[in-house]
């Protein structure tokens, strides 16, 4: 599949977005998508469904290589495909995937 993540972001200093391209699979029997690191800090995205519900799933960036998780998040899908999360921490950050 291919997919599309755009990262919305806003803090004290700047606000903007990136939009970055990717291709990933979804596992049937897993019911996880994951999605290729799509820059050079090899960050794959993955989201993990419960089975039952495919408009929710919970989602994870980790380091490919080791797997370490760096975020976790819920996404649940609104306008079609595109699957939405927000993270609010000191930042507002937004996860778009397009699929």
């Amino acid at each position: 599949m291919r997919a599309n993540v755009v990262v919305e972001y806003e803090n004290n200093l700047f606000d903007g977005h990136d939009s970055l391209p990717t291709v990933g699979t979804y596992h049937f029997g897993k019911h996880i998508i994951a999605l290729a690191p799509p820059e050079e800090d090899r960050l794959a995205l993955f989201c993990v469904f419960d089975g039952f519900d495919m408009d929710r799933c919970e989602g994870y960036i980790a380091h490919e290589a080791s797997m370490d998780i760096c975020a976790e998040f819920i996404f649940v899908r609104q306008h079609g495909i595109t699957i939405i999360s927000r993270c609010h921490h000191h930042h507002h950050h937004q996860l778009l995937l397009n699929i």
